[in-house]
């Protein structure tokens, strides 16, 4: 990961990764931008300590959860929301 703008770390709203609590699921697709976990692996290094789920599926280029006939996401996402209760 590139440093942050100093520009950005002065801003009232900004919150170091570091600092980050909230529960994240990143899904990446076998045939999409984030093709395996070490792709996202420097932010999710910065969560350490919080909940950061990665998950690649395959056959997709691009995930839809709303209009996606049988995406593996959906259930996928639906179980990930169903262990943070």
């Amino acid at each position: 990961l590139r440093s942050v703008p100093p520009a950005l770390e002065r801003r009232l709203a900004f919150v170091p990764g570091s600092s980050v609590t909230t529960p994240t699921l990143a899904i990446g697709s076998d045939r999409g931008i984030l093709k395996d976990p070490g792709a996202i692996g420097a932010y999710a290094e910065q969560r350490r300590g919080s909940s950061f789920t990665i998950e690649i599926v395959e056959g997709l280029t691009h995930v839809d959860l709303l209009t996606a006939e049988e995406n593996p996401a959906v259930p996928l996402v639906a179980r990930w929301v169903s262990l943070l209760r």
